[in-house]
């Protein structure tokens, strides 16, 4: 029996094979995008499943809760010391390993590479569970020995054998020292909570930042992890953890925190409370909401095509259900005929998607820059997830029509007396939808064009366009490269800072009298405000010359002001930092900093950095010279540091390409499903139109024997498919109008309010597309002879 279903299918696929390849490259592109969608998915559903839930049952990780506005916060962060003191002073801790990380140039035979270096104690290899490649984890009891990944080995040493070889390292605070290379390792999976290719010892990090033992106050904290000797003992520590809660707070009152909580290492969480983490952490949830929801969309599409085009060419088979029915197919059977049709449909769609995702999921990998694709996913979830699609759009797509198609008597479908209607209300329905999805994404496609003009026509408030960036890691690398810069005469200005505008400011509170501020803070070297061209409004810029700027001089901005309720004169106000009074010296115009954080004016605070944190020069040009003038600087470079590479880049760059890049993204991938959706939809169209037509032969040749024109007959025919294509605009612009504002709110803080154009224009150009498709159609069939059309069958 299996066998005949198989051999009809066949049969009624060749027959109506411009509809299969049509609905099968459609749906198959759809469930590539399904497959793209789960990609994300996956991340999240599969992170830290390459370690083992058993062997981690006594490993918890520390969260640092603190207060944010009217929720509790954590951070996956906690004090430098706050390991050593469990340890020694709670039972039931039998171990711990602190893990960070830091920047660094790193040179191996003669190559110079930019690397990000992790540090941990000696416990970590015995508390998580690497494979040995080569080497032995336990000479990182070592404080010059590092491990490296495979793929850093691969890297830096091609293919000899890396262990004993010596890599130099340039570590931030001018720290330059060598290591020994004492294992090789295969790393986890990159959606693994600790994933990183270099590791050397805690004690190394301590040193770069001249960390001490008793330190409760500093910023730089690491990750903690700690093993119990019983997992249920983490309830009985817990309270405990509130004695270093009040030490924490003494030594940072500036940053208090709530408490601290010992969470199961693979214990899932809310990625969206996280606020800093030295470790990987899950996507966020509002990514993988609006893909899949885009994945969901358009397979919807797909899928109703697929049940308008099924509906189609079911008019051309009512016979052939009635002679099966009389022979003896039952009701059931028939319906299990029409659905392993378009199970084979689905199925041959599933081949040429798992071809099309291939090469569709590597150009989102690499448009949002996840290091991550098919081949990293877990077999049997993806085999379960596209069985389940398979399976989800059969009946979605195939359901309707089988039912529809075995429900008549032999008698009536013999005699002809059935004629299924050219469009009833499901099937308009459909297509509605279909047309209604179409104009939804197109409108998120020229609302996210327009969003990136609006974003780089903003006037930031300063000369961003002015200025060249380069990384640089002390005080005396800036003066050697400043002295030879300074002789170019297309360089107007230079400054050094610790921080910079738009990509690095960071939040934290200031006391003004007995009031606490959370304002954004920035701490420059010489010459920064006029390098960037901030304007100043009172008082003066910073003078670091002068002994008291150096150390108690700031300078604020308008908002800053308003922000913290000062009014009159400010110059002189004195601002509490850190424990350390300082005095305003002067108050400068506001900028825009962060779009994806704030639309109005955030509060900063600029003081003086400490020399040995420089590790950023702006380098001050016509932005006509900004090519000649990087050239220069990189062949001065790399005369004065030939060791180190050089790393120069434009301010606009810094803080317009995470906007360029997502909204260019987001625009590339709504135009593509734009496309895609128009295609299936006129497809769709198309079917139900044909339909239409075939059932209304007879009344076109009597009308047109009877004297209606062509023009006549092309607008009664249309006029129901121009209702259904203007019913589908308006739901589209309804639709897109709330969903594009949405995600506009949900990424940007500042951004383009959504007009009436983009709503007009794409329901418009999703109309004219329909109604030009169907028009074809009719006008063909009223350009027919009335001879051919009334002759009978």
């Amino acid at each position: 029996m299996l066998r005949n279903f198989l051999l009809t299918a066949l049969r009624n696929f060749k027959k109506n094979k411009s509809y299969v390849i049509i609905n099968s490259f459609g749906l198959g592109i759809a469930l590539a995008c399904c497959m793209t969608a789960y990609l994300i998915l996956a991340f999240n559903i599969e992170f830290d499943d390459a370690f083992d839930d058993e062997r981690y049952e006594n490993t918890f990780v520390v969260h640092t809760l603190y207060q944010d506005k009217d929720r509790i916060g954590r951070h996956i962060l906690a004090p430098i010391n706050l390991g050593p003191a469990l340890s020694e002073n709670i039972a039931g801790v039998t171990s711990f390993t602190r893990f960070n990380s830091a920047g660094a140039f790193v040179r191996v035979n003669e190559k110079s590479f930019t690397e990000s270096i992790q540090f941990a104690d000696s416990t970590f290899f015995d508390i998580f569970d690497y494979e040995l490649i080569k080497g032995d984890f336990g000479s990182f009891q070592e404080k010059n020995i590092i491990a490296i990944s495979d793929l850093s080995a691969k890297k830096f040493f091609d293919d000899e054998n890396p262990i004993g070889q010596t890599i130099k390292c340039y570590l931030p605070n001018q720290v330059e020292r060598q290591f020994v290379v004492g294992a090789v390792f295969k790393n986890k999976p990159v959606n693994s909570s600790l994933y990183f290719d270099i590791l050397m010892r805690y004690e190394n990090f301590m040193d770069v930042y001249n960390l001490t033992s008793s330190e409760w106050g500093d910023w730089r904290d690491p990750a903690l992890f700690v093993n119990l000797s019983n997992p249920e003992r983490a309830e009985e520590i817990a309270p405990l953890l509130t004695e270093y809660v009040n030490l924490r707070n003494e030594m940072k009152p500036d940053a208090k925190v709530t408490g601290f909580e010992l969470n199961p290492f693979n214990q899932p969480f809310n990625e969206d409370d996280i606020g800093w983490s030295m470790i990987n952490v899950p996507i966020s949830m509002m990514p993988l909401i609006v893909f899949s929801t885009m994945a969901l969309m358009i397979l919807l599409i797909a899928c109703f095509n697929l049940t308008n085009t099924s509906f189609a060419i079911t008019a051309r088979r009512l016979k052939e259900v009635g002679v099966r029915k009389v022979i003896g197919a039952s009701r059931r059977m028939i319906v299990i005929q029409f659905l392993t049709e378009m199970l084979l449909t689905i199925v041959l769609s599933l081949l040429i998607g798992l071809i099309m995702a291939r090469f569709i999921a590597a150009e989102f990998a690499d448009m949002w820059g996840l290091n991550y694709g098919l081949s990293d996913l877990n077999g049997l979830n993806l085999v379960v997830t596209l069985l389940v699609l398979v399976f989800s759009a059969s009946l979605l797509a195939g359901l309707y029509p089988a039912i529809a198609n075995s429900k008549f008597t032999p008698a009536q479908l013999l005699k002809s007396n059935v004629k299924l209607k050219g469009a009833n209300w499901f099937t308009k329905t459909l297509v509605t939808l279909q047309f209604a999805i179409s104009v939804i994404v197109l409108i998120h496609g020229i609302v996210f064009t327009q969003n990136t003009k609006f974003q780089e026509a903003i006037n930031y408030g300063y000369d961003y366009k002015n200025v060249i960036m380069t990384s640089i890691s002390s005080e005396k690398e800036y003066d050697l490269l400043n002295a030879r810069i300074r002789n170019n005469p297309k360089v107007e200005n230079t400054a050094i800072s610790h921080h910079m505008l738009g990509w690095s400011s960071y939040p934290f509170p200031v006391s003004i009298d007995t009031s606490e501020y959370s304002v954004q803070h920035i701490e420059v070297g010489e010459n920064f405000f006029e390098t960037m061209g901030l304007k100043i409004t009172e008082g003066r810029f910073l003078n670091l010359a002068s002994t008291t700027d150096k150390t108690s001089s700031v300078v604020v901005n308008r908002a800053f002001l308003e922000h913290c309720n000062l009014s009159g004169n400010p110059l002189s106000v004195t601002v509490i930092i850190r424990g350390e009074r300082m005095r305003i010296v002067g108050v400068i115009e506001n900028h825009v900093d962060n779009l994806f954080r704030s639309k109005e004016a955030e509060p900063f605070i600029f003081y003086p950095s400490k020399p040995y944190e420089y590790s950023v020069m702006a380098i001050r040009c016509a932005p006509e010279d900004r090519g000649a003038v990087n050239e220069s600087v990189e062949k001065i470079w790399q005369e004065l540091f030939p060791e180190k590479p050089y790393f120069g880049n434009y301010q606009e760059d810094n803080i317009l390409r995470g906007l360029r890049e997502t909204n260019n993204n987001l625009k590339k991938i709504f135009i593509f499903l734009t496309i895609l959706g128009g295609l299936l939809s006129i497809s769709g169209i198309y079917a139900l139109a044909s339909l239409n037509v075939e059932k209304r032969t007879k009344e076109i040749g009597v009308r047109k024997a009877l004297g209606a024109s062509i023009t006549n007959l092309v607008m009664l025919l249309s006029k129901e498919f121009a209702i259904i294509l203007a019913i589908s605009g308006l739901i589209g612009c309804v639709g897109g109008y709330f969903l594009s504002t949405g995600l506009l709110d949900e990424i940007y803080a500042y951004h383009i309010s959504v007009g009436a154009f983009p709503l007009i224009f794409s329901a418009l150009l999703i109309f004219t597309m329909g109604i030009l498709t169907t028009g074809w159609i009719i006008t063909k069939a009223a350009l027919a002879d009335p001879v051919d059309s009334l002759r009978d069958e």
